[in-house]
């Protein structure tokens, strides 16, 4: 009864998810991903140079939750970089253990997702 009803769904799921990833790693979708991540990385990276920017001219700062956002929606990579590079953000807390966080839940999502089921 209900245990191999579970059983199937989890393999459906199982089933689903290897076909999502390989029509993301296949030709157009990934190239599309590549791109998709690369701009939001680069958006990411400008808008953690203008808070920096503003917090030297001591004018209306970009809001944390918006940073974070950006990290979270697939710009960690282009936060950390901009975080060396800009000399910004690199010893607030709580913004860099929440920063830390996405990056690990991601690369455990991504882990996840990529192993075989």
């Amino acid at each position: 009864g209900r245990w191999l009803a579970a059983g199937r769904q989890r393999r459906l799921y199982e089933v689903q998810r290897e076909a999502a990833l390989a029509a993301l790693l296949s030709g157009e979708g990934a190239l599309y991903a590549a791109l998709a991540l690369v701009a939001i990385n680069l958006w990411t990276m400008l808008r953690f140079h203008q808070d920096k920017q503003c917090a030297v001219a001591g004018t209306r700062r970009i809001p944390e939750a918006n940073l974070l956002g950006l990290a979270l929606i697939g710009g960690t990579p282009g936060a950390f970089l901009a975080r060396h590079l800009f000399r910004h953000k690199t010893r607030k807390q709580p913004f860099s253990t929440y920063l830390m966080l996405i990056a690990v839940i991601q690369l455990g999502a991504i882990i996840g997702f990529t192993l075989p089921g």
